[in-house]
């Protein structure tokens, strides 16, 4: 396996160089500096054009000052969102077959007049380094994971290949972040990998905008015609994000005669965990219990958002979920949404400082499927739990926040003030 990676990088570094051959001797048709504006070219292989953090809170935010062209995987050539121009990459489903999207990536950059390039994925850093060599324009690295400890529980990595993996990815990313102006961290425990590197460093935490479709305030959420209580889970299905112990409470839960209803929503992962997690809701009897959506638009989210009663997010210990209060954290408290979360210190933390859920063992589904009954049987303090995290978001928890980190940080890159524009974000 390790043969065949260093085959598929060999490729790309030669496929790269005959590209940058042939731009030395062809004209860029995109350096036409027609307009006063800068711009800047958001890049990514891994997320798809819809991404909230990508596409509807960074790059929408930045179109506010800048011409913004954002580049990612998606089913169309090209389209405008936000004041975003997006164009779509392949969608790839083989892994060896990745390299073609950064050249893709790479070229692309390279006819862009952007001034500046902001890079989502650590794949894309040697591309970076190619365009801060040739072209001396700004790089920006937007860091979203610990992707080391992410690599030690990749499934299509063998076992015994994980810690060496997980090494050389550590390695490799420190060492090539180097060559950026500007490092983006979604989380600030991820900075102290980065802490030695003398480049300017930012957190910018993925809160949610304060004016995105929110569900109903609490006490205004409709009641289901039959009592039952509605659950959520919000993100990718995955065994490590609880998905099994999440229906097991449901069962659990139907056995004890109350009423209840999980929306699963979004993508199941790995492909083939949807078949066993559909086994599963047969077995327990499930079916029109347990609703697995598939992908959907952040719109849908919030309307699924809008018909629950209660939040769960239980996340086994892996990777970096021990460290940190999860992205969906700060989307179920801006829908006003009870939680019922993992027990690990820093959500437990997170919790009981703003009132907003309670906690569980997450490998323990008749644990979750008392906290998730007792919230379900206590209409009041779901109001009550729901109306904090509401709160909180207004106050903290809000992407207007980091949206004004995010233009000091450009602002510092692009050497000038540049003043928004009124039209809307959306």
């Amino acid at each position: 396996m390790l043969a065949a990676l260093l085959v598929i990088i060999a490729m790309y570094l030669v496929l790269a160089l005959v590209l940058l051959l042939y731009l030395k001797i062809s004209p860029s048709p995109g350096s036409n500096g027609s307009s006063s504006r800068p711009k800047v070219c958001i890049l990514t292989s891994v997320h798809p054009w819809n991404d909230g953090r990508i596409t509807f809170k960074e790059a929408v935010s930045l179109a506010r000052k800048y011409r913004v062209e954002l580049h990612a995987p998606a089913d169309f050539r090209r389209r405008r969102v936000g004041g975003v121009d997006i164009y779509g990459l392949p969608r790839l489903s083989r892994r060896y077959l990745r390299p073609l999207n950064w050249i893709r990536l790479l070229y692309r950059a390279l006819q862009s007049d952007a001034v500046a390039y902001h890079l989502h994925d650590p794949e894309l850093l040697l591309p970076g380094v190619i365009l801060k060599i040739v072209t001396g324009k700004k790089i920006v690295y937007d860091i979203h994971e610990d992707y080391p400890s992410v690599t030690l529980y990749k499934d299509w990595i063998p076992r015994i290949l994980r810690p060496p993996a997980a090494s050389l990815a550590d390695f490799t990313e420190r060492q090539l972040a180097g060559f950026s102006d500007a490092l983006v961290f979604a989380a600030p425990f991820i900075r102290t990998r980065f802490s030695f590197l003398p480049v300017h460093q930012e957190e910018i935490l993925n809160y949610p905008r304060l004016e995105q479709p929110v569900a109903p305030r609490p006490e205004a959420r409709e009641v289901a015609e039959d009592g039952e209580c509605r659950l959520i889970y919000a993100g990718v299905i995955h065994r490590v994000r609880g998905a099994v112990e999440m229906v097991k409470a449901v069962a659990i839960l139907q056995r004890q005669n109350l009423g209840c209803r999980l929306y699963l929503v979004g993508p199941v992962r790995p492909a083939g965990f949807r078949q066993e997690i559909e086994q599963l809701i047969k077995d327990c009897g499930l079916q029109g219990r347990v609703i697995l959506t598939g992908r959907v638009s952040q719109e849908e989210v919030y309307r699924y958002y809008a018909k629950a009663d209660v939040a769960l997010a239980p996340l086994h210990p892996w990777g970096n979920y021990r460290e940190m209060a999860g992205n969906k954290f700060y989307e179920y408290m801006s829908a006003g949404l009870p939680m019922v979360v993992s027990h690990f210190p820093a959500w437990e933390n997170f919790v009981r400082e703003h009132g907003c859920g309670l906690t569980v063992d997450p490998r323990d589904p008749h644990d979750l499927a008392e906290k998730i009954a007792y919230l379900c049987r206590n209409p009041e303090l779901r109001r009550t739990m729901g109306e904090k995290g509401m709160q909180a978001c207004r106050l903290k928890y809000n992407w207007e926040v980091e949206e004004a980190k995010l233009f000091r940080l450009y602002e510092k890159l692009m050497g000038s003030s540049v003043r928004p524009r009124s039209e809307s974000l959306r």
